[in-house]
């Protein structure tokens, strides 16, 4: 359910971008949706900022399995406010498969008072379709029952 989540808003966010395209479109939509088909999945995102950022943010690692649980842990210490963002977003599809994602994003930071610019490109990869796997420790399957 949270994959289905996180790709339909991925589509949403993109499909702005994509209407001028209608093939291009009906490409995106159905790589995600022969994703959202697997048994499983990892991916891991990552975030390229400036040379003169602060805030300099750890990747973003997740792994599903279809119609079961989904691990997701990532690396951020700070909380911030973004104005006048601005951005792009780029799909890699292979054999009608979604492979990559990535996003740039800029805009000003508010944090603790102080404003920043910010230009930064997250990109997350696709890998392990087919043979992922989640080991729950049987504790916390209890606890998620």
């Amino acid at each position: 359910m949270k994959t289905q989540l996180f790709f339909s808003l991925t589509l949403l966010a993109a499909g702005s971008l994509l209407a001028a395209d209608a093939s291009l479109k009906d490409d995106v939509t159905s790589a995600a949706a022969a994703l959202g088909n697997q048994p499983n999945y990892s991916w891991r995102t990552t975030v390229e900022v400036g040379n003169n950022s602060r805030f300099r943010p750890g990747p973003t690692e997740g792994k599903t399995e279809k119609d079961s649980y989904t691990t997701y842990s990532m690396t951020f210490n700070d909380n911030a406010t973004v104005t006048n963002p601005k951005g792009t977003v780029t799909f890699w599809i292979a054999d009608g498969k979604l492979l990559k994602i990535q996003t740039h994003v800029s805009g000003t930071v508010s944090f603790n008072g102080n404003d920043r610019d910010v230009d930064r490109t997250t990109t997350t990869v696709i890998r392990a379709v087919g043979t992922t796997k989640i080991e729950i420790p049987d504790e916390a399957k209890k606890k998620l029952e």
